[in-house]
């Protein structure tokens, strides 16, 4: 990761410790247009899911494991995913 892409991930750590999961999502989201490193990815869904956005947060959760299908953050990515949908199944039954 590139020192820029690096300095956004610090910033969107920070954001997220302070409970800015909005501006924690933007942050991660720049550092991975500015490095392709997926973690970055996972670090935005997580933030999303955070700030209750869902749709954002899985789309990027997809992302991730698209990239990494047996990442760091794979397992964690999966059962994460499986929650949405068990709550979007639960939502329209």
């Amino acid at each position: 990761m590139n020192a820029r892409a690096k300095a956004q991930a610090k910033a969107a750590d920070t954001a997220y410790a302070a409970g800015k999961f909005q501006d924690a999502a933007r942050g991660y989201a720049e550092a991975y247009a500015r490095s392709q490193q997926s973690v970055a990815l996972y670090a935005a869904a997580q933030a999303h899911a955070q700030a209750g956005d869902a749709v954002s947060a899985r789309a990027l959760l997809l992302g991730y494991l698209a990239a990494q299908p047996k990442g760091a953050y794979a397992k964690d990515a999966g059962t994460l995913l499986l929650a949405y949908v068990t709550s979007l199944a639960v939502r329209v039954a």
